[in-house]
């Protein structure tokens, strides 16, 4: 009996921490948008970056991801160990707590590094171009919001 309980909560605790993964690893030009493929730098032209702005942009974005990749695939190990800890009947409680705050810290790097990212692109924009950037993000909001409510 334990060990279903047990089972039940490893299995809801990782279902939680994929619908923290996504957002987590989506960087800063991505968040908001209705078109996920659309360019990431996309909202940052709209806002008014020129050509070199916009160059230094696409290099912190390499950069991240270059840096991101090596994290996401870290992840997904942990992700598998605590797949098979789901598998036994009677896994030890402080081992999968563990690979828990193990995955948890990965997971706050990789919301950190977003962060970092997201700040230093702004940097690079002018007073004028960052305020364009975030009332093209706030209508943004407003449109799904409301596209939201009318489902």
């Amino acid at each position: 009996m334990a060990g279903k309980q047990f089972s039940s909560t490893l299995i809801a605790a990782l279902l939680g921490l994929t619908t923290m993964i996504l957002p987590a690893v989506q960087a800063d030009e991505q968040s908001g948008s209705a078109q996920p493929s659309r360019d990431p730098v996309a909202r940052y032209v709209e806002a008014g970056a020129s050509p070199e702005q916009v160059k230094k942009i696409r290099e912190l974005g390499k950069d991240f991801d270059d840096h991101s990749k090596v994290r996401w695939q870290l992840l997904m190990n942990l992700q598998k160990q605590m797949r098979e800890f789901s598998t036994q009947a009677d896994a030890d409680e402080s081992t999968v707590i563990a690979k828990q705050e193990e995955i948890n810290k990965v997971v706050g790097e990789m919301s950190t590094e977003r962060i970092k990212l997201m700040l230093k692109i702004r940097s690079i924009l002018t007073p004028e171009q960052k305020q364009k950037l975030v009332d093209l993000m706030q209508q943004q909001q407003k449109a799904q919001a409301t596209q939201g409510a009318a489902h």
